[in-house]
């Protein structure tokens, strides 16, 4: 009998600790994070002066991220979350909100909790711009054109991290192997670029075109935009860290969409979304302005608090899906 009893003994205290082991990534186990600020991870062609009325060429802009780490912890390489900010690919107060940068409340949130949980995070600004005053079909292309880019600088975030890792000492002790891009609303989309749009003859469907010209006309013209990765030169693209693989283990799509059903390949990285996501593909474009404005604007209020209603599902899916995973 007291040999059965100790056994059972050690076998919860050999559960207990697995469950501790587990915890890491499922609850807060740090109490202090470390912010690294204004950390730049490349320069690309940005058309927002344009937009703005600023220029009437396109002009060069520096592209800048935060990373938050634990304090305190001992892992010489932890999985990284990538996470990129709403507010309808324009800055704010433009777009009608106060959110459109990196220092975003809900992203501040998001990442001080995960690096709380033993994750790296990183929150990215990414080149904004489209013509939200166009016709339909000038929307319809600048808003795709807008989330081609975004999946660009996402790519070159996971380059960026990479190189660090590999060149210079890996200064935010990240993992290389396990990474995940994420993105809030707008960005959701462009998250979602990053693991399913892979070849630019995706993008040739037919409700990509333009048939208001002979022959139709690809909404993202690839000698001007560049490639998916953003690896090749182009008009509008300036390939940083090309050598280094955009690769990522998972998708956290926050209610954004994916650009079409089709994309989704045997082999691709698994894609959480959260409830909020509408989970749709862009059908002759989910992205409406006055349905997506309202859509938006229904959540702007009670976000960061859904935010962390949502946060303990979130991890337990990035725990499942990033630790579980390795490269290809």
């Amino acid at each position: 009998m007291k040999k059965q009893l100790l056994n059972i003994l050690i076998f919860n205290l050999l559960c207990a600790g697995l469950v501790t082991a587990q915890s890491r990534y499922l609850d807060p186990v740090f109490d202090q994070v470390k912010i690294s600020d204004g950390v730049q991870y490349g320069t690309n062609v940005s058309i927002l002066s344009i937009i703005l009325g600023a220029s009437d060429e396109p002009q060069p802009e520096d592209l800048f991220l935060d990373v938050y780490e634990p304090i305190g912890d001992t892992l010489v390489e932890r999985p990284v979350v990538i996470l990129a900010h709403r507010g309808d690919f324009l800055p704010a107060i433009v777009n009608q909100s106060p959110y459109g940068t990196r220092k975003d409340s809900a992203i501040v949130a998001f990442c001080t909790e995960l690096a709380k949980r033993g994750f790296v995070a990183v929150s990215m600004d990414y080149r904004l711009g489209w013509n939200p005053f166009g016709s339909d079909i000038e929307i319809k292309k600048t808003v795709l054109e807008a989330t081609y880019r975004i999946g660009q600088d996402m790519r070159n975030v996971v380059r960026f991290l990479r190189k660090t890792a590999a060149e210079d000492g890996n200064p935010f002790k990240v993992d290389p192997t396990r990474m995940a891009v994420g993105g809030f609303d707008a960005a959701g989309f462009a998250s979602n670029n990053v693991a399913y749009l892979k070849r630019y003859d995706q993008l040739l469907l037919p409700k990509f075109l333009d048939f208001g010209t002979t022959p139709p006309t690809p909404f993202v013209i690839q000698e001007v935009h560049g490639d998916p990765y953003g690896i090749e030169q182009a008009l509008l693209n300036i390939p940083n860290y090309p050598t280094y693989s955009s690769d990522v283990s998972c998708v956290l799509d926050f209610e954004g969409g994916l650009g079409d059903i089709s994309w989704i390949e045997a082999g691709d990285p698994p894609r959480s979304h959260s409830r909020l996501s509408t989970n749709l593909t862009m059908q002759g474009f989910v992205m409406l302005p006055l349905g997506w404005e309202v859509r938006s604007s229904l959540l702007r209020g009670p976000f960061p608090i859904r935010s962390y209603l949502l946060l303990k599902t979130w991890a337990i899916r990035m725990f499942f899906s990033i630790t579980s995973m390795s490269m290809t």
